[in-house]
Order: C-alpha cells, then structure tokens, then sequence
C-alpha cells in the first residue's frame, strides 16, 4: 500500500488553555493565593510604640491566695488590655462581656496571645458572673491603690500621646470603655474604643504582631 492511500490524520482544532474558563479561574486562583500574602506583607504598617510600660506587679484575682502576677510574664506576647473603672456602669459591664469574647476570635493563635483587665479594687465585683473564654489566657488583675494607679498612669500617658497625636489635644483617659493592644517587647501600639468597630481593630493589630512581630 503507498503512502498516499494511507487515510489521512484527523487533525483536532487547536484547544488553547486560556479558551477553557475553568483553567483560567484555577491559574488565577492559584496567582492571587500566592501573591497577595506578598503584597499584604509588604503593605503592612504597624503603628510606631506610644509608650513602654515599665515593670509592674499586680494581684491575680481569678489565682488561688491571689497571688502576684507580673508584667514579666507576658513578656513575648501580644495581649490587649482593658480597664474597668468604678463604678462599673451598664456600659462597662457590656465592654467586659465584648472583652470576653475576643477570645474566640483569637484561639488560633495559641499563648501568642493573651487578654488583660486592670479592674480598679472598688469595681472587682464587676466580674461576677461573667465566663472566662475558651482560648488565650485572661488575666483579671487588681492591686493596691498605690501598684495599681501606676499602670493605670501609665496607660494614661500612652492614650494622651495618641489622642494629641491625632486632634493635638489631651482627652480625659476612659472617657469610655477602652481596649489597649501591647506588643511582645511591652510597648503599648495602640488603643481603640471598646466597641464592635475597635474590637474588629485591635484583633487585627494583635494578629498582625503576633504573625510578624514587633516591626512588621
């Protein structure tokens, strides 16, 4: 038999990938997945430290004897602060049940994390009844007038720095309920109202500390 009696190839059309839009979408998935944590990274900018706290020891309220609780011990970890003031009014009251709360959205992140009160000895009553999350730890500290107007100073003088920073005047400290984040080196970074908005802020600073540390 000759060659030219051999039935000729069926030529199939040209199936390019970028003609199926299911190859399309997996290879732009697969391109937004690998660079936008690139692109996020380099976009991040922590804010610049408001103040370092200086060494402090509290009382545990939730240890058995209440037992001293120092600030060495969150050394290396991220944790937002709150305060609770006295009287604890109904507003208060509602920030400490958000408080608890945060817990949950940060269990991810293991004992990078941690959660603080600084609760005034007059208002210690205030934390009745309300649960300690599941997640990262919840200190719950108090202390003696003298020990604990020092951090509660402290905190002060960081929210005057950030509040001048921004309207170049000086706004009364717990004006209203506040959450505090501090970073691994005990620098506070920031503070936010304690409400949905502030909450949402201060758990996304304290991932981004937690996941890329103190200069990210």
């Amino acid at each position: 038999m000759s060659v030219e009696a051999l039935p000729a190839e069926r030529v199939e059309p040209d199936r390019r990938l970028w003609r199926n839009p299911f190859a399309v979408a997996f290879v732009l998935g697969a391109v937004v997945l690998t660079v936008f944590p690139l692109v996020q990274r380099l976009a991040l900018r922590a804010p610049p430290p408001l103040l370092q706290l200086a060494p402090w020891s509290l009382q545990d309220l939730d240890a058995e004897g209440g037992r001293a609780f120092a600030s060495s011990s969150l050394q290396g970890k991220v944790w937002i602060a709150n305060f609770v003031a006295a009287p604890c009014d109904q507003e208060c009251q509602e920030s400490l049940v958000s408080f608890a709360a945060i817990g949950h959205h940060l269990d991810d992140l293991g004992d990078k994390v941690a959660l603080v009160s600084f609760v005034r000895p007059q208002a210690q009553s205030s934390l009745a009844g309300i649960a300690r999350p599941a997640g990262p730890a919840w200190h719950r500290l108090s202390g003696d007038a003298a020990s604990f107007e020092a951090v509660w100073s402290s905190f002060a003088r960081g929210w005057n720095q950030q509040t001048q920073a921004l309207s170049n005047r000086t706004i009364e400290f717990l004006l209203r309920p506040t959450f505090a984040v501090v970073d691994q080196d005990g620098a506070v970074r920031g503070f936010w109202p304690a409400d949905e908005a502030g909450r949402g802020h201060a758990i996304n600073a304290v991932r981004m500390f937690a996941q890329h540390g103190t200069k990210p």
